[in-house]
């Protein structure tokens, strides 16, 4: 008996010395719990590289009044530049975090987070920036109230996994310029309709699909 104690010991104690030696954070693949990231924070959630990298990414922000933005993202370093997740969200010139996000309504793989004040990614797996996905051209959409401290900073923290990440270089959000927002408001309206023309393409051959097959 007394050796049966003792075998068994020695396997928990090797149970518990291989779950030990598994990371306990892995990358939060199916969205963010935060409203907003540093450098720091960053590195303690995804459990991975304490370090950021330059993975290509910039904002596109467009006024569409002195109160209303659309956001969106472009990679610098390849036109379309996958990534895994995102957060994204705003302060004023106090640092104080401000403003409510919407989404498109043929958005997919995005929520609002932290009653409005926060965008984050919502599924598992790659997401790209063409023109119908949320995050490019202009798929997301600031307001925020007027009188605030200026500047207002649009902020965000992407990753491709637990090991590549960046918090994006803040940018300060433009002043209104009616040219620029007809044309922004132009390409949210033809990425609705791609979008639309794409989901109804998807359908269609989903449905002839399943013809096929009864």
């Amino acid at each position: 008996m007394p050796l049966r104690i003792l075998a068994a010991a020695i396997a928990l104690a090797s149970i518990a010395l291989l779950m030990s030696a598994v990371p306990v954070n892995a990358a939060p693949d199916d969205g963010f719990d935060n409203c907003s990231m540093d450098d720091a924070a960053m590195a303690r959630f995804l459990g991975g590289s304490p370090t950021p990298k330059d993975l290509g990414y910039q904002f596109n922000v467009t006024a569409l009044s002195n109160t209303t933005f659309t956001v969106g993202l472009s990679g610098t370093k390849e036109p379309n530049n996958p990534f895994e997740g995102l957060l994204m969200w705003a302060t004023d010139a106090r640092n104080q975090r401000v403003g409510n996000w919407q989404l498109r309504p043929d958005n997919l793989g995005y929520s609002l987070i932290c009653g409005g004040r926060a965008i984050s990614h919502n599924v598992k797996g790659l997401k790209t920036m063409l023109p119908i996905d949320a995050a490019r051209p202009s798929g997301f959409q600031l307001t925020v109230p007027s009188g605030l401290p200026q500047p207002i900073f649009v902020r965000a923290a992407i990753f491709k996994d637990k090991d590549n990440w960046q918090v994006i270089r803040p940018m300060a959000a433009p002043a209104f310029n009616a040219q620029a927002a007809r044309a922004a408001l132009a390409a949210m309206s033809s990425a609705s309709t791609l979008g639309s023309v794409v989901s109804s393409a998807v359908v269609a051959t989903v449905f002839a699909v399943a013809v096929a097959v009864v």
